[in-house]
């Protein structure tokens, strides 16, 4: 199937890497992509404002598509569903699912695993900050819930070693890391594209 729209996809700092990746081994031509400031504890402003932003960057799209797990707030996506279109706002469960297949983010969590991805690792200890957290709140917010770190490897960034074993030698919880195939992200966002062309007929 071939795509004829331009598409943007508008997705969290956290991911950029991957989509940067991933998106020009998709099939398909005139897909763009930009992002909003990851920040799960205060979802994203309200959508008018991202539209805002991005659209004139990209006039000439004939979708916005804007997917997120926990930074895209309830009214974001009122506010998105019910405009025109060619704007879309898509919140999953958690963005684990474009790297592993949400059953298997759902059973490791089941036993006791809190699951980062390198995008969240590189920021760590800036996050931590807007938390409000100290080294000894961090370790007991970990340990009162997580009996290993989960890595998803995506072998696009660099120093990925280095940075978990210190954050897990904060938390004084053991890891284990899981190689992300980006077939997976790939076939993800093809299914997205196939969507909004199967939306225009």
């Amino acid at each position: 199937m071939k795509n004829n729209n331009h598409i943007n996809f508008t997705v969290c700092s956290y991911i950029k890497k991957e989509f940067e990746a991933v998106l020009p081994l998709v099939d398909a031509q005139n897909i763009f992509l930009s992002t909003f400031k990851a920040n799960p504890l205060n979802p994203y402003k309200p959508g008018c404002d991202l539209l805002n932003e991005i659209v004139p960057v990209f006039p000439k799209c004939d979708f916005h598509f804007i997917l997120g797990g926990c930074c895209i707030s309830d009214k974001m996506m009122t506010e998105f569903n019910k405009n025109k279109d060619s704007y879309f706002c898509h919140q999953l469960r958690s963005c684990l699912s474009l790297f592993i297949p949400q059953s298997l983010a759902d059973r490791l969590i089941s036993q006791g695993a809190s699951i980062i991805y390198p995008g969240m690792l590189s920021s760590w200890k800036q996050y931590l900050v807007e938390l409000g957290f100290d080294q000894k709140m961090l370790k007991q917010y970990y340990r009162e819930s997580t009996k290993k770190i989960v890595f998803l490897e995506t072998g696009l960034y660099e120093h990925t070693q280095q940075n978990l074993i210190e954050f897990t030698e904060q938390i004084g919880i053991p890891y284990e890391i899981i190689e992300v195939d980006m077939d997976y992200l790939k076939s993800r966002i093809w299914e997205i594209v196939v969507e909004l062309n199967e939306h225009e007929r």
